[in-house]
């Protein structure tokens, strides 16, 4: 069965993997295949494997959550730097309709792309779903030296994309983004 499946790859360490890989930078192509492994691991609440990201989280997750954070924080500068550039465009815009000139070749939007966020964010509503509270608590606060507050983040995330503008490029990433907080907040 597909739990089964689910386990044995577990048992053969796929999670701490997963874990480990997200902890540490790796090239872009390489971090889908290993949040969609993840998700596939953890969705539909998976104790078993939420009980590996627990202890992973417990024992050696120093640089885990620092890269979470990191990841989050780069996605809402671009998104920041959508508005900026949307924002230069509309006045150019404006500047070119006062002249008389054409602006049908401008581009109204643009879309940046922060590889994998919606997939991150899967990844952390997966981690909690079953209404797991240990692993949402491990999301606000962490039992080290210096904690990080992910789920802060990803509602400065939220907010970062509300400001640029919640368009057809941004859907799917801001309902993942409400589906995720939801999930974290369930108790």
């Amino acid at each position: 069965s597909y739990y089964q499946r689910k386990g044995t790859v577990n048992s053969f360490g796929a999670t701490k993997l997963v874990l480990k890989m997200i902890s540490n930078p790796i090239h872009n192509h390489v971090l889908r295949e290993v949040l969609d492994l993840g998700c596939a691991l953890l969705k539909n609440g998976n104790k078993v494997v939420q009980q590996r990201v627990v202890e992973y989280f417990r024992n050696e997750s120093v640089y885990f959550f620092s890269s979470i954070q990191s990841f989050i924080r780069r996605g809402c500068i671009e998104l920041l730097d959508i508005v900026a550039h949307n924002n230069r465009v509309k006045e150019t815009i404006s500047a070119l309709e006062e002249a008389g000139e054409s602006t049908t070749h401008i581009s109204s939007s643009v879309y940046v792309e922060q590889a994998h966020m919606t997939q991150l964010l899967k990844f952390i509503q997966y981690s909690c779903e079953g209404h797991h509270n240990e692993i949402q608590e491990w999301w606000r606060v962490q039992e080290a030296r210096r904690t990080y507050d992910i789920v802060s983040e990803i509602v400065e995330y939220a907010v970062a994309l509300e400001a640029a503008g919640i368009n057809k490029f941004l859907y799917e990433r801001t309902i993942q983004c409400f589906d995720t907080l939801t999930e974290l907040m369930q108790g």
